[in-house]
């Protein structure tokens, strides 16, 4: 059976998520994400993520792919931003970390791009608010 938890926490001018899937059986982590949602002024991060749900870290284990892991953790990451008030969820990608496979999925789950480079790109999807999808 695969247990999901979230850590919910606020410190350093950030409101964070990190949520894990785990397997209880074999009693290992399996799966991660951190969602994080900056404050207004925060100087760590560009004034156009303030008050995003900025995702990223998602992670599942090898053996663990392929069983809808991930897209339950990403699910549970914009849940977890929209229930903070936010109405858009942002998350990079970059060829150099992440075959483009994985690009294509995050678009196949509702996300596009707004920034592209030739390497690396960008992403955004309204999660809150008018037109929101949870």
């Amino acid at each position: 059976m695969i247990i999901y938890d979230l850590l919910d926490a606020h410190w350093a001018g950030l409101n964070r998520a990190v949520i894990t899937a785990f397997d209880n059986e074999r009693c290992r982590l399996i799966g991660l994400v951190i969602a994080q949602i900056p404050d207004a002024g925060n100087d760590e991060y560009e004034e156009r993520v303030w008050g995003r749900c900025c995702i990223w870290n998602l992670f599942v284990r090898p053996d663990f792919r392929r069983r809808g892991i991930a897209a339950k953790l990403l699910q549970l990451a914009e849940k977890w931003g929209k229930e903070q008030g936010v109405e858009m969820a942002e998350l990079g990608w970059r060829e150099e970390d992440t075959p483009k496979e994985i690009l294509r999925w995050h678009i196949r789950k509702g996300y596009s791009e707004v920034e592209f480079g030739p390497h690396s790109a960008i992403l955004e999807k309204r999660i809150g608010g008018k037109g929101g999808e949870l």
